[in-house]
């Protein structure tokens, strides 16, 4: 599991909402990517990826 440390404090890496209180970062609001959306950034990545991984 990722940590993030900043002085004695600590948070869970894998949590940004954790992350952002830690560092003093204002995050706003968070929303869920629709579906098509979430599937054409994928392909984007693995597209991108797959020359990496021969």
């Amino acid at each position: 599991m990722p940590i993030v440390t900043h002085s004695e404090a600590w948070a869970n890496g894998q949590v940004l909402r954790d992350i952002a209180k830690l560092s003093d970062i204002r995050l706003g609001e968070q929303r869920m990517l629709p579906v098509d959306e979430m599937r054409h950034r994928l392909d984007a990545i693995l597209a991108g990826s797959a020359p990496l991984l021969v």
